[in-house]
């Protein structure tokens, strides 16, 4: 029992005599009380003794608790007072009867639309108006949402937004908030509160995934685990409300999608826009049900190659999608939950807007490694019945195919978006029914990823998985079914690594092209020799195993360590565990440096050890920062981190391309 929650029935405490306790939280407990002096009830926060002792804290609490008294606002439970008493900080603010929307919705997880989004303005008011007096609520949860029901034939409610002592005070330029703390629930926290630097669009952030619980039963981002969540609200869209609650409109998911963006500046101005453009939408017809795929939807095209049976995964992780790699601080549970604010993070295939956002979430310390299966026969097969045969050879630097005389060289291809290549062969189908088609190969440099970066960003969405084909000679990645940006052409991008670079050969053709063209593409690449040694691009099961271990290892260490750091409140407790870190992260990076890497991917496996020693060198610095008690220098480390964290994303989406999830 902490000296927060000391006090029995009938004790008096500033003033006040305890009646019960309403709730209990990370930062202190909450009691009916009755103020001696008026004779009123008030609900009584009182803080535990620790955040008394610090200075800073202090600071805050005195400065945000005269801001937050300032505001009268219908919609957000006004502040009596708040001050000292033996050693102890507290708060006292009107008492509602009533219960809170966390019981609400225990006891009725899905709210009818209008409740929920009638809930949703006037807790989106109640922000406004914070907002406008300089306040950022940084917890608004269903915890923190006291519903008054109401009375008479329309039985609204009115709800009260509550708990303002973890605001921030937005106008100060100085940050209050001790060295790395951070302040939230993490089912409803918006990227840049893990971040550290929320404003008021945060708060609308959280609102929207608050709304979106109440409207379909389960928060956004429903995880196994806690910094599998954080990794969520980093990098991942949020779900469509409209599949996840039935009957739904489908409008609204652009709404949710809005209010949900990882830029804040995408978002809408104001939480009373949000909740606004949210009713508009609930008069939207609602969502048909899905009709099931069909079995020709389920079927290969024709002319595909037949994949192998996926290999099993070769290293634990999560039940749930989860990030290869990343690193950073844990949030922990509950709404006063403090951590360490640095932020190495994961990498995604996508290199988008939402990648630039970084996880400060260590998931599990491990890569989730599944071989791309081998298509064992010849891609493109022997040929069908009438099919011309191959009588000419073009040649570019190592490369040499062979095509029937339907096609023929052409002196000026289109060029193809993110791909510059070298010794170029150009070919082209001579009938009027290939109008506009390509195939296009070449030589790339060995440091490009195998679907180059500028490639996967110029793309309508995202590609899918590459496969391993055989062609006549050599092995090649296959990306099929590419559609460029602002275009109406289809791409199939054959990649193939050698021990000196990488051999690129593409077909483009219009969408509504007829199949003979594509597949008469195809059949000349299947017909590529490289002049050059290639390699076994099968993943390799030892190299995938040991890196799991090293991960896995460097996670059991990390998830501990960052565990402490998120509870440290002192300089003194903050330095250890970034000791421990940064020596657990230089371990890792000796070791992934040993690791015998398969020569196809050899850059990504130099590029993995080299972010690893980086975020070493991080972690070091933020123990030199927290050592000194230089907020500065911590966010500086902080700085430093993230940039590690962004050579582990690319390192981590090459390791993609090879085959590796």
């Amino acid at each position: 029992m902490t000296d927060a929650d000391r006090f029995q029935t009938g004790s008096e405490f500033a003033g006040y005599r305890i009646e019960r306790v309403l709730g209990r939280g990370g930062m202190g407990v909450v009691y009916l009380a009755e103020q001696l002096s008026l004779g009123r009830k008030v609900a009584l926060k009182v803080l535990v003794p620790e955040l008394a002792d610090n200075p800073g804290f202090r600071v805050r609490f005195e400065s945000e608790s005269r801001l937050a008294a300032a505001i009268d606002h219908p919609n957000i439970i006004p502040l009596y007072e708040a001050g000292e008493d033996s050693g102890l900080l507290f708060i006292t603010m009107r008492y509602v009867r009533g219960t809170d929307l966390l019981e609400v919705l225990r006891a009725e997880p899905v709210l009818p639309m209008d409740r929920a989004l009638q809930i949703a303005s006037q807790v989106g008011a109640a922000l406004d108006a914070a907002h406008e007096s300089g306040l950022v609520h940084r917890d608004v949860k269903p915890g923190n949402v006291l519903v008054a029901s109401g009375a008479g034939a329309e039985r609204s409610d009115h709800c009260y937004l509550t708990d303002f002592g973890l605001t921030k005070d937005t106008a100060n330029a100085i940050a209050l908030t001790a060295t790395g703390q951070f302040v939230g629930t993490i089912d409803y926290v918006a990227p840049e509160q893990i971040d550290g630097s929320p404003d008021g669009r945060g708060d609308q952030y959280s609102l929207a995934c608050m709304t979106y619980e109440c409207l379909t039963g389960s928060v956004p981002f429903k995880r196994d685990s806690e910094v599998a969540v954080l990794w969520a609200h980093l990098q991942e869209p949020p779900p469509k409300i409209s599949e996840q609650q039935p009957g739904l409109p489908p409008a609204l998911d652009a709404v949710f999608a809005k209010a949900m963006d990882k830029d804040p500046d995408a978002r809408y101005e104001s939480c009373r826009d949000f909740a606004q453009a949210a009713a508009a939408a609930a008069t939207a017809a609602p969502h048909p049900p899905a009709a099931p795929p069909t079995r020709a939807a389920m079927q290969m095209p024709p002319g595909q190659p037949t994949r192998a049976a996926a290999a099993p995964v070769l290293a634990a992780g999560a039940a749930t999608a989860a990030p290869p790699l990343a690193a950073a601080a844990n949030g922990g549970a509950g709404a006063d939950a403090g951590a360490a604010a640095f932020e190495p993070a994961r990498a995604l295939p996508d290199t988008g807007g939402q990648g630039r956002r970084l996880a400060t979430a260590l998931v599990a310390g491990v890569v989730l490694i599944a071989a791309a299966a081998f298509a064992g026969s010849q891609l493109g097969g022997s040929g069908d019945a009438g099919t011309p045969k191959a009588t000419n050879v073009a040649a570019g630097g190592p490369l040499r195919v062979s095509f029937p005389s339907t096609w023929g060289t052409n002196a000026g291809p289109d060029a193809i978006p993110g791909i510059t290549l070298t010794d170029q062969v150009a070919l082209a189908p001579t009938g009027a029914a290939g109008a506009d088609a390509t195939m296009l190969a070449g030589s790339l440099p060995a440091s490009v990823s195998l679907l180059p970066s500028t490639l996967r960003a110029g793309l309508t969405a995202k590609p899918p998985p590459a496969q391993i084909v055989k062609l006549e000679t050599i092995q090649a990645y296959r990306y099929a079914g590419l559609r460029p940006s602002g275009g109406s052409t289809a791409l199939t991008l054959f990649l193939v690594p050698t021990k000196s670079g990488r051999v690129a050969m593409v077909c483009s053709a219009p969408v509504n092209a007829p199949r003979s063209v594509t597949t008469g593409c195809e059949r000349i690449v299947s017909s590529a020799t490289v002049d050059q040694a290639a390699t076994d691009l099968q993943p390799d099961a030892a190299y995938a195993k040991a890196l799991s271990q090293l991960l896995a290892r460097l996670g059991a260490v990390e998830r501990t360590q960052l565990a402490r750091l998120g509870a440290a409140t002192t300089s003194a407790q903050q330095t250890a565990p970034a000791r421990a870190l940064a020596a657990a992260a230089a371990t890792a990076r000796v070791s992934a440096g040993r690791l015998n890497a398969p020569l196809a991917i050899a850059p990504a496996d130099a590029a993995l050890a080299s972010a690893l020693g980086d975020r070493a060198a991080a972690y070091r610095s933020l123990a030199a920062a927290a050592a000194a008690h230089d907020t500065s220098a911590y966010r500086a480390a902080s700085a430093q981190a993230r940039q590690a964290a962004r050579r582990l994303a690319a390192a981590t989406t090459a390791l993609n391309d090879y085959g590796y999830r």
